[in-house]
């Protein structure tokens, strides 16, 4: 390592205060930033909310940072009261830690995170995680604080980045990075999952209703050979007694395809790479998909991807040239795009190909991380004054009364 490479080492804190109630590709994502960053030569130790009682754990994972448990003193998730406790008192275990040898920078991962270094002497890169169907839910006096009160702000597309403008973050301070993959691991060339002969469609996502699952359901009326493989968290310990389950298993027999729809529930991050070799085809249709992750690692598989020109999938999919971009909730057309595609395969090798161009040049972590490491270091030289962060933390009173 040179010189020059060791003065740019950073002591990087990734705050998740939420960690126990985030998706589950949230906190994939963070623990991944957090390896990468690692990997990069960089000190990086993840803060994660943990929803029992008891002293906090450390423990050195092996791919290069250190993860420490801050208990919660009820010992569940928090809610209400209970949630503005959960969040001082993250906020003072962090300020007992940094005390004699702060980071570098922070980055929470989400509101409540956000709250925590609120009154931080440390540079604050924020990230929001707007997950699920965020699309009408209306910005809230604590999230235009910790907007406010954050050096650098990122936004994961070019939606995220218009929904920080209505948090009142100025573009100069905010920052596209897409969320990054690991194209060595998501390739075209490696094991397959079993299939059957005929042709296999994977949906990606949480069995939930804004997957747009029912819309995949409805349009194997056009495509009559096609076998369909839902592929995500179930909510329901026991699957067949979930509610988006039955749901879905109902319309599946009133379309006459009951037969086609499989659902494989949660997969290993290990095996899913695997699974998406087995497809001829990904499809992702939610009804908002704030990151596109599915749709990139597809693309980085080499396999074409079908999905709804909404949230970043607008970003990451190119239309016509990695995949095909349909209107939201709209089976016929969905049923005829897939048909049309399945049937040329020259086609989709065309979009096998860019979608694994476009993968590695703007998704891959050898160009993510760089813009990473770019906003943390702007943080690091243009910090915001204390007092600019201590809003954040007023803000929660009126809110939590």
């Amino acid at each position: 390592m040179t010189e020059t490479q060791v003065e740019a080492e950073m002591r990087i804190a990734m705050i998740a205060a939420s960690w126990e109630l985030d998706a589950d590709e949230d906190r994939a994502y963070v623990a991944e930033l957090s390896s990468v960053l690692s990997l990069d030569g960089h000190e990086v130790v993840l803060y994660a909310q943990r929803t029992t009682s008891g002293p906090p754990e450390r423990k050195q994972t092996p791919h290069g940072y250190e993860v420490v448990q801050v208990p919660e003193k009820s010992g569940k998730p928090s809610k209400g009261s209970q949630f503005v406790d959960h969040v001082s008192d993250f906020a003072r275990f962090l300020q007992r830690e940094w005390a004699q040898r702060p980071p570098d920078v922070a980055h929470p991962h989400g509101r409540s995170s956000g709250l925590t270094v609120s009154t931080s002497r440390v540079p604050v890169v924020q990230t929001f995680h707007h997950g699920a169907d965020t699309r009408a839910s209306r910005p809230t006096h604590v999230d235009r604080s910790v907007g406010a009160s954050a050096d650098r702000v990122i936004a994961s597309s070019a939606w995220e980045e218009t929904k920080l403008l209505h948090l009142g973050v100025r573009r100069p301070k905010s920052a596209i990075v897409p969320r990054g993959i690991d194209v060595v691991r998501f390739r075209p060339d490696g094991p397959a999952a079993p299939r059957k002969l005929r042709p296999r469609v994977l949906a990606l996502g949480d069995v939930v209703p804004v997957s747009g699952f029912d819309t995949m359901i409805s349009a194997l009326r056009w495509t009559p050979e096609v076998e369909l493989v839902i592929t995500g968290r179930i909510l329901h310990p026991v699957p067949l007694q979930d509610t988006e389950v039955m749901r879905l298993l109902v319309l599946a027999n009133d379309v006459g395809v009951s037969d086609r729809v499989h659902f494989t529930g949660r997969i290993a991050r290990a095996q899913l790479p695997q699974l998406i070799r087995s497809a001829d085809v990904v499809v992702r249709i939610p009804r908002f998909d704030p990151y596109g992750s599915a749709a990139i690692q597809a693309m980085a598989c080499g396999v074409p991807v079908i999905a709804t020109d909404v949230g970043a999938l607008a970003d990451v999919v190119v239309d016509g040239v990695t995949g095909t971009l349909v209107p939201l909730r709209d089976p016929r057309t969905l049923g005829l795009v897939l048909r049309d595609l399945l049937a040329d395969a020259t086609r989709r090798e065309i979009h096998a190909i860019a979608g694994r161009d476009r993968a590695c040049a703007r998704f891959s972590w050898k160009r993510v991380l760089p813009e990473h490491l770019a906003v943390y270091r702007d943080a690091i030289a243009n910090p915001q004054a204390v007092e600019a962060r201590q809003d954040a933390l007023k803000a929660l009173e009126p809110e939590s009364a």
